[in-house]
């Protein structure tokens, strides 16, 4: 009895060490916090209307852009020390970044509130399987006889267990990206401020191919894919690269139509900023329809996680635990 009781104290110690080192994984896959992006937009806004009522802001408030969540807050920081630096006016950008992380706030609740039913599904998952074997191990005699092999089995099961439910979470940070790989989620916030930092040099009267060679080096930054198939320099022919699948190729393809547009609009002698907004809206609205189509499979594809580890898992307990009672 003494050494059952050792064995099941033993187990539940590794368990819970296995789910204190597999907290970063959970938490890597967690979603943005909307109270930060919020705390991020309310600075975004005390910082414009300081300037609007012709108060400076202190060096203080200008370093809690860069504390922001990421990657929005690197990137918010470099556009508007690039154009403080260029002595480009900051309250139209400002006032564009505060809508931008509005509507990315509005989207992350909309996507949240549709993935529900998967979050809720890799709780259940996470959960369930220690259950059913600690209700099988005081339910049927026999189980207590296996000793530790059956902790063994329960471990392995618990095992499968977190990670369906790790596969879950990633299905659920992947449906908000519309369908992104983690390596490239960075381009999509680097592709709007790069827009952000374009609109203010037109608006400011400068010349687009010197607008787009501004604007240009951030992005290389934080998305250098988008580069390489945009092309660095704005008179030249357009690259020569293959396009990537799904919603990678669509910000590849639409960063050469932009800049073709704009060399029309040089060309003919029209304002590059409506061309610039008009491709953005549609951009956006692409953008958005492909996170609802996301979304609107993740039910159906958080089954995959379910059937393949969680179900053999919890069928492999039950029939250890089955024959244990039947020979016991």
């Amino acid at each position: 009895m003494l050494l059952a009781t050792s064995i099941h104290v033993g187990a539940w110690a590794l368990g819970l060490s296995g789910i204190r080192l597999l907290g970063p994984e959970f938490r890597r896959f967690r979603p943005q916090s909307a109270s930060g992006l919020e705390s991020a937009r309310l600075l975004l806004k005390d910082l414009r209307e300081s300037l609007l009522a012709g108060e400076l802001p202190g060096r203080e408030q200008w370093l809690q852009v860069s504390r922001i969540p990421e990657p929005w807050g690197p990137l918010i920081e470099e556009s508007l020390s690039e154009l403080r630096e260029s002595g480009l006016p900051v309250v139209p950008t400002l006032e564009r970044m505060e809508a931008l992380l509005a509507g990315q706030i509005t989207a992350a609740s909309q996507a949240r509130a549709r993935s529900a039913q998967a979050w809720g599904q890799a709780v259940i998952c996470g959960s369930f399987v220690p259950i059913v074997a600690m209700a099988l191990y005081f339910l049927l005699p026999g189980v207590s006889e296996l000793g530790l092999a059956w902790w063994l089995l329960t471990l392995l099961a618990c095992l499968m267990s977190a990670g369906a439910m790790l596969w879950m979470l990633s299905l659920c940070t992947h449906a908000q990206w519309a369908g992104l790989g983690e390596s490239n989620r960075s381009c999509w916030p680097a592709l709007l401020c790069f827009c952000e930092r374009l609109l203010s040099s037109l608006r400011a009267g400068v010349p687009a191919d010197l607008a787009w060679a501004r604007a240009l080096p951030q992005i290389s930054r934080q998305a250098s894919t988008l580069v390489l198939h945009w092309g660095a320099e704005f008179w030249l022919p357009r690259p020569v690269a293959a396009f990537s699948g799904g919603t990678m190729g669509l910000l590849e393809q639409w960063g050469q139509v932009l800049r073709e547009s704009l060399q029309r609009s040089v060309l003919e002698g029209r304002p590059c900023t409506e061309r610039l907004e008009t491709s953005l809206s549609a951009l956006r609205q692409e953008w958005d329809s492909r996170v609802e189509r996301e979304l609107s499979l993740l039910g159906t594809r958080a089954l995959k996680p379910l059937f393949l580890l969680v179900a053999p898992s919890l069928l492999g307990l039950l029939a250890v635990g089955v024959m244990a009672g039947i020979q016991w």
